[in-house]
């Protein structure tokens, strides 16, 4: 338990230090990187889910995303050091594929 904390800290750490994000900010974030929905974020952070919104809309405007899904791509591809991000090959995603 004690490293999940450790890197549980460092992730928040490194989200305020890239993007300026406020402690509250990084929290957030760090949640919704894990997977929780905003209704599951709130209650686990004792605040609304209009409060958890309106930290999102800052969060994405600071890291220069639309979506958490982008913002947990840029995340991934900043601990793994990738200058571009990878493109699926349109063959593999398309429904032409999948027969």
């Amino acid at each position: 338990m004690a490293l999940l904390n450790e890197r549980i800290n460092a992730l928040r750490a490194e989200l305020s230090r890239r993007f300026g994000l406020t402690k509250t900010e990084a929290v957030v974030a760090e949640h919704l990187l894990r997977g929780f929905n905003y209704e599951c974020a709130a209650r686990r952070l004792g605040i609304s889910p209009h409060t958890i919104h309106a930290h999102v809309k800052a969060i994405h405007r600071k890291a220069g995303v639309s979506t958490t899904l982008e913002l947990s791509a840029v995340v991934f591809e900043s601990i793994f050091g990738l200058v571009q991000p990878i493109s699926p090959d349109p063959g593999i995603c398309s429904r032409s594929s999948q027969r």
